[in-house]
């Protein structure tokens, strides 16, 4: 016999997104900051910086004026396998960041679930991350679910966070 599952509000972190589990509040992992909730992540990052107010949400995805970038390396010359060359798409004023700052850009990639395609998509995402060697992978998550092409097909798609 078993027994329902109660149902709790999904909670997740201010700062990025990520779900709190209720036990990581009463262990003290996560905890409220500013009237914000934080994941242990960001709790850690908080304390470091001594920060007395987070930023809003419009300061937090406002992109930055494009004197304050400075000049960036030319990506143009990059081809990343599916897909148009790395810098192509639309003109990012966001820098990419060095490994200790959140990421600041996705690639999306996808595949049937067949053997032989997903094997495809490894060597397409592996051939992306030794293509752009300026790309520091900061977090990746897989999905299966309807892509919609032709026919509405399940679909392995990896997101990738740099």
């Amino acid at each position: 016999m078993s027994t329902s599952p109660e149902s709790h509000d999904i909670l997740t972190c201010f700062g990025c997104g990520a779900v709190i589990y209720e036990e990581h509040i009463h262990r003290g992992l996560a905890a409220y900051r500013d009237d914000h909730l934080l994941c242990p992540h960001c709790l850690a990052e908080y304390k470091k910086s001594e920060v007395a107010e987070m930023p809003s949400d419009q300061e937090r995805v406002s992109l930055v004026d494009a004197s304050e970038v400075g000049e960036r390396p030319s990506l143009a010359s990059i081809q990343t396998p599916g897909g148009p060359a790395v810098g192509t798409g639309p003109d990012f004023q966001r820098p990419l960041g060095p490994p200790d700052v959140p990421p600041t850009r996705i690639k999306i990639f996808h595949a049937k679930l067949s053997d032989g395609a997903v094997r495809h998509l490894e060597t397409l995402v592996n051939e992306w991350i030794d293509g752009n060697p300026e790309v520091v992978v900061k977090h990746a998550t897989t999905v299966v679910g309807q892509w919609e092409g032709k026919h509405a097909e399940n679909h392995l798609i990896v997101t990738i966070y740099y």
